[in-house]
């Protein structure tokens, strides 16, 4: 029987060899895919940190601007605004921040917030949270607003921010009753003393609006006590005996009708009115009258021109607004 020579041992070398380069292929794919997915996550956790971040600095603003008294959660409930629990502004305007360490986590589809000072640091999150801070830049009017996100478990962005606080009062009356003249529009009036219009000064979520019938005395001291800027549509009585406003927190008062002062009604600080009339006896107005219309009275009316206390309203109240071209995030 003839011998035979085997054949097809090339055939499988470069079999094996062909398995052996799609195994390095796969193993090579399949480290590009472990690195992609790494990136994946990377840039997930790193989008979330900046998105808290963000959200911080958009919390935080509309919290300055919330006259609503709020508790250690943030939530209402409390005595003192989050302006008043964090910031002080001195009679030159400058703002001077208490230490603040208010952390938000993301539970679900909600923030869990948490409003303490700098001594009770917050735990580490295991969701997207942020963490803000304010600081004293020295200038009046200006503070800065800094929010840290975290993308747990190691990722994290920083956002910062000027915000500027826009007055209430543009412009302070230079006498204690002053009269719109004739010729004069009663939107150019407004604007002129309120650096804007009726409906843009009205529309701050700062100003709390009101709207009652009768004797508001009672209704505007429970606003006056979450926050000094008032808005009242219609006319408005207020019957003494009643005390609004201070010198340390002087109100700002706004009325689209007609003002009515009976008995001894105490007042500090600046009212802007259609109309104004009164029966005595009064008590003492201390600070400035805007009045579109006719003021007239019966008895007498002690009203006191007060630089000191219109230049505290206009140094230490308005709307904190974002200056352009002051975000960061480095």
């Amino acid at each position: 029987m003839p011998h035979r020579h085997q054949r097809g041992a090339s055939t499988v070398i470069v079999t094996l060899l062909l398995l052996v380069a799609t195994l390095l292929g796969l193993l090579v794919a399949n480290r590009q895919l472990l690195l992609e997915l790494r990136l994946s996550a990377n840039q997930v956790r790193g989008a979330e940190a900046f998105e808290a971040a963000e959200a911080g600095l958009e919390w935080g603003t509309a919290l300055l601007n919330s006259p609503q008294p709020i508790g250690d959660d943030c939530r209402a409930g409390g005595t003192q605004d989050f302006r008043r629990r964090h910031l002080a502004i001195d009679d030159g305007g400058r703002i001077v921040p208490a230490p603040l360490a208010s952390h938000c986590t993301l539970d679900g589809i909600a923030w869990t917030c948490r409003c303490a000072d700098a001594a009770a640091p917050p735990a580490a999150a295991s969701a997207p949270s942020f963490t803000l801070a304010l600081v004293d830049i020295g200038r009046p009017g200006l503070v800065r607003l800094v929010a840290d996100g975290a993308g747990p478990p190691d990722a994290v962005a920083r956002q910062e921010v000027l915000l500027a606080l826009q007055p209430v009062l543009a412009q302070a009356p230079a006498a204690a009753l002053t009269l719109k003249d004739a010729g004069v529009p009663t939107e150019a009036f407004f604007a002129r003393h309120f650096g804007m219009a009726r409906a843009t000064w009205l529309s701050q979520p700062v100003v709390q609006r009101l709207a009652c019938s009768g004797d508001c005395g009672a209704a505007v001291a429970a606003a006056c006590a979450r926050g000094p800027l008032i808005a009242v549509e219609g006319d408005l009585l207020l019957r003494g005996p009643l005390t609004l406003g201070s010198i340390e927190r002087p109100l700002l008062l706004v009325v689209s009708g007609r003002l009515r002062l009976e008995g001894a009604v105490g007042f500090t600080g600046l009212a802007q009115a259609a109309a104004i009339d009164w029966v005595g006896p009064t008590g003492s107005w201390r600070g400035a009258l805007l009045v579109e219309g006719s003021a007239a009275g019966s008895g007498p009316f002690d009203l006191a021109h007060d630089p000191a206390v219109l230049q505290r309203l206009r140094n230490g109240q308005g709307s904190f607004v974002r200056v352009p071209g002051s975000w960061r995030d480095f």
